[in-house]
């Protein structure tokens, strides 16, 4: 009785790397619009942001009246009570973030990316 034999794919070297790269592309995350990290961050949190330049957000209190969050190395500015607030994009470095006349607690920040040449 002869047996058929299921035939078999010749997979060279080269195509094998092909199929891997075709591959390798269906596996992937796709890619963000920028290339830095983000952080948001609530009263009392610390974080570390291992890119750089790190984008900041901070989650302010609720209440009646813009907030004031200022800190070390920050520039102050004024934000909506109960939404996120955009910091702005952080270099290396460490930073902390108050929220002026509110019972909330200092945030911090640790940007340890690599710095730009």
């Amino acid at each position: 009785m002869d047996m058929i034999q299921p035939s078999r794919i010749g997979l060279t070297p080269a195509l094998i790397l092909a199929l891997g790269v075709a591959l390798t592309g269906c596996a992937t995350p796709p890619a963000h619009d920028n290339n830095f990290d983000s952080v948001v961050l609530r009263p009392g949190d610390s974080r570390i942001c291992t890119g750089s330049p790190c984008e900041v957000f901070l989650r302010t209190p609720k209440g009646k009246k813009d907030w004031l969050i200022s800190g070390q190395n920050v520039y102050p500015g004024r934000y909506p009570p109960g939404k996120t607030a955009y910091l702005g994009r952080f270099e290396p470095g460490s930073y902390s973030f108050q929220i002026q006349d509110s019972k909330s607690p200092t945030s911090y920040l640790h940007v340890a990316g690599h710095e730009h040449e």
